[in-house]
C-alpha cells in the first residue's frame, strides 16, 4: 500500500486504516432497527461530523451528507442501509463513529493499492471525477472515491470470501479513534460472518 505525496500535502493530518478478513460467509443485511448514541440535533454539533463535512467539501464529494441521510433514515424507523450483512455492519460503524468505511471484495483486486488524488476526467462507475477527490486505485482501475463511493464491480456479494475494509480518518479525527472504530468493526464482522482477521495497517504521518 502506498499514499501519494500529494495526498499528505493536501490533507495534512489524514489517517487511513486498512484491515483484511478472510474466510467470511456473507449473509443477508441486518433486519433489526438500531439505536444511535446521539440525537439528530446532537449529531450536527459533533466535531467528527464537522471534520467529515469539511473534508467532503474540500474534495468536491457529492455525498458529503451521507451520514446525516443514514441517521435520518434510522430515526424515521427505517432499517439500517446495506445490501448484505457486511455493508450493514460497515454502515453501523460509520454511523456510530462518524468515520467513512468502505468494504471491497479483496479477491477482485489486481495488485497493491495506491491512495492518490483523482485526475480530472477519470471516471468511477461511469461518472467523471472533478480532480479533487481522494481515491484508491490498483494498476487497472479506481477502487473507490472517499468518503463513500465504491466501484460497483468490487462490491461485496454472496460469493465474497475475503474482505478489505478501509476506514478514513479525516483531518481533525484522532488516530486512536479510527483504530477503535476498526477494531470494533472487525470483531463484529467475524462474530456475524466467521472468518479470520488478518491485521490492521494504519497509514498516517
Amino acid at each position: 500500500m502506498h499514499i501519494d505525496e500529494k495526498v499528505w500535502q493536501r490533507h495534512s493530518g489524514l489517517s487511513i486504516a486498512v484491515a483484511t478478513i478472510e474466510g467470511i460467509k456473507v449473509k443477508p443485511p441486518m433486519d433489526t432497527h438500531i439505536v444511535l448514541p446521539y440525537s439528530l440535533e446532537e449529531l450536527e454539533d459533533m466535531e467528527e461530523l464537522k471534520a467529515l463535512k469539511s473534508f467532503s467539501w474540500k474534495t468536491g464529494s457529492p455525498s458529503q451528507g451521507f451520514i446525516n441521510d443514514m441517521a435520518t433514515r434510522v430515526y424515521d424507523g427505517e432499517k439500517l442501509p446495506g445490501d448484505n450483512i457486511v455493508s450493514s455492519i460497515c454502515n453501523l460503524a460509520a454511523l456510530k463513529y462518524l468515520i467513512p468505511i468502505i468494504a471491497i471484495d479483496l479477491e477482485k483486486l489486481k495488485d497493491s493499492i495506491t491512495f492518490r488524488i483523482a485526475r480530472k476526467g477519470e471516471k468511477l462507475n461511469g461518472k467523471p471525477l472533478t480532480g479533487r477527490e481522494l481515491i484508491a486505485v490498483d494498476s487497472k482501475r479506481i477502487l473507490c472515491a472517499f468518503p463513500n463511493q465504491v466501484n460497483e464491480k468490487l462490491k461485496i456479494d454472496q460469493k465474497t470470501k475475503k474482505v478489505l475494509i478501509i476506514g478514513l480518518g479525516v483531518p481533525g479525527v484522532k488516530k486512536e479513534y479510527i483504530v477503535d472504530c476498526m477494531e470494533e468493526l472487525y470483531k463484529y464482522l467475524v462474530k456475524e460472518c466467521g472468518g479470520h482477521y488478518k491485521g490492521l495497517v494504519l497509514l498516517t504521518r
